[in-house]
């Protein structure tokens, strides 16, 4: 008697976890995976998403070709680079890092790096108004940690809703007018905590 083949809805085989599924329960897997895909792939990012997208890009390609133009491509420009993008943006968004290291050829851990070495470089968007307090040796004799410490408990930058970024900075070079402290790129000095604070409400309030 010639043996028949098994029914192939009956044939079972072992999965990694050790459950028996028969040929009927692993097409029925199959089935729902590939349903699950054609569904997936029919979602359509809405239109805000694809503006995001489409800015990113533009910014991208902008930002590849003022590199190619103002930095030689050698590992010793990776610190000019990176100022060039503080200076453009702000802080150093990551993308931009991305750029930059494709631009150099530097890994992008290694720009991370770099970007995370230098209190001068921020990785973060800063909120509204941006305030360093210089911490060098003159300042510090003559009243910083007093004024570091009241912008901080005045002005909350910590909080959400904080409109304040609130920075040390190792020395203005302006030891002659210590206590010295920067609001949003100009310097200010001879202050005391008191001062600090109310001078900062007013730059902040126009």
């Amino acid at each position: 008697m010639i043996p028949q083949p098994p029914d192939p809805t009956q044939v079972v085989q072992t999965s990694a976890r050790g459950k028996i599924l028969s040929n009927r329960g692993i097409a029925k897997i199959l089935i729902q995976a590939i349903t699950l895909c054609h569904n997936s792939a029919k979602i359509t990012p809405s239109e805000s998403e694809s503006s995001e997208v489409s800015r990113l890009i533009t910014d991208q390609n902008s930002l590849r070709r003022e590199l190619r133009v103002k930095f030689p491509r050698n590992h010793g420009q990776l610190l000019p680079a990176l100022h060039f993008l503080q200076h453009e943006f702000g802080y150093l968004p990551d993308w931009a890092m991305e750029v930059v290291g494709w631009h150099l050829g530097i890994p992008a851990s290694e720009v991370y790096g770099a970007a995370t070495s230098y209190t001068e470089l921020r990785i973060q968007q800063p909120r509204a108004t941006v305030v360093r307090v210089c911490t060098a040796l003159s300042c510090l004799t003559q009243g910083a940690a007093g004024i570091l410490s009241n912008l901080e408990a005045e002005l909350d930058p910590s909080s959400a809703n904080s409109r304040f970024t609130l920075e040390e900075t190792p020395c203005g070079f302006l030891c002659g007018m210590a206590p010295a402290i920067e609001i949003d790129g100009r310097w200010h000095g001879r202050l005391d905590p008191q001062s600090a604070v109310q001078l900062v409400r007013n730059v902040a309030n126009g």
